[in-house]
């Protein structure tokens, strides 16, 4: 009994397993493969002429990727597959409740497609598209006109499933939230959402830490933010302010019931941090390169390729 109650104690230790997603520029294509942590065991996935401009990984493990000039793929049996094409400039692609691709995106319009009436609350706005008649009196009456189309891809095409009238190109425009089919709920992720996990904007890192021993480590800092690891121990960092907070170097580790810390990653700007099973990543804010990886000791464990984008991967 004492024997396995001793073994208990590393148990968790050997037990742990993490995924990252790696999505490397190579000289004429890009590779994008997972990476089993802590053994640094790498599993190609697939590697398209160039790196994905939006990803989404189904929950049951199907890749969509679109590219630079709006083209959209699947990945089947580890081969890439063209499934359609939309403008890249205004596209939003997400998985719907059952694992459905969903493109929306947004229609040019014609001058004499729209007209408006009246003022103020009474302020009417006309859109004319494809000969249907669509009236608004909801959109802001600063920027330009478009429609905004959702369509859903199932059975090998494309089926147009809503239409509605919007604004663009101008500040508080709605864009593609008019499309009422696109939905917060989804059978997947997409990168974007995995990006912004290991930002400020995400409830998951803390951006707003009390911490006793971050402005002793930090100095005087708009505000302060923390990764806690099981142990105790803790990951602080600077946190600055624009329109919204943003995590920014430097970065001290502190060990549990420690009285001072160590530095752990070199100057920059905004971070992005993440932890999953006591691994910390840390990496630019928003595109997720020039990444490292740290136990839950502050030890660095790997450094990824700096033009590499490496997040957690969705287990």
């Amino acid at each position: 009994m004492q024997f396995l109650a001793f073994l208990a104690l590393f148990l968790p230790a050997f037990c742990m397993s993490a995924s990252v997603l790696i999505i490397e520029p190579q000289a004429q294509s890009c590779q994008v493969k997972k990476m089993l942590l802590p053994s640094k065991k790498e599993e190609p996935l697939f590697r398209p002429p160039s790196c994905p401009k939006r990803l989404l990984i189904s929950n049951s493990g199907k890749f969509f990727y679109s590219d630079e000039s709006g083209s959209i793929f699947t990945l089947a049996n580890k081969k890439t597959e063209k499934i359609g094409e939309f403008p890249t400039w205004s596209m939003s692609l997400m998985l719907d409740e059952k694992g459905r691709l969903v493109a929306g995106y947004l229609k040019d319009l014609k001058e004499s497609d729209f007209s408006s009436t009246g003022e103020g609350d009474k302020r009417t706005e006309n859109f004319s598209f494809e000969g249907k008649k669509y009236v608004s009196k909801d959109l802001p009456p600063w920027g330009v006109p478009y429609m905004a189309i959702a369509e859903v891809f199932e059975n090998g095409k494309w089926t147009r499933i809503e239409v509605a009238p919007t604004k663009s190109e101008a500040g508080d425009t709605p864009q593609l939230s008019v499309l009422k089919k696109i939905s917060s709920k989804t059978n997947g992720v997409s990168l974007e959402k995995l990006q912004m996990d290991s930002t400020c904007y995400s409830s998951l890192l803390n951006c707003n830490t009390q911490h006793p021993f971050a402005k002793k480590l930090l100095g005087e800092r708009e505000g302060y933010g923390e990764i806690k690891t099981k142990s105790g121990a803790v990951f602080l960092f600077n946190v600055i302010y624009g329109d919204t907070p943003h995590a920014s170097s430097p970065v001290f580790f502190l060990d549990s019931g420690a009285k001072d810390g160590i530095k752990i990653n070199e100057e920059r700007n905004q971070i992005s941090l993440s932890m999953k099973d006591d691994l910390v990543l840390i990496g630019n804010e928003y595109d997720n390169k020039v990444s490292k990886l740290y136990d839950g000791n502050g030890e660095m464990i790997m450094a990824f390729p700096p033009s590499a984008q490496v997040v957690w991967y969705p287990e």
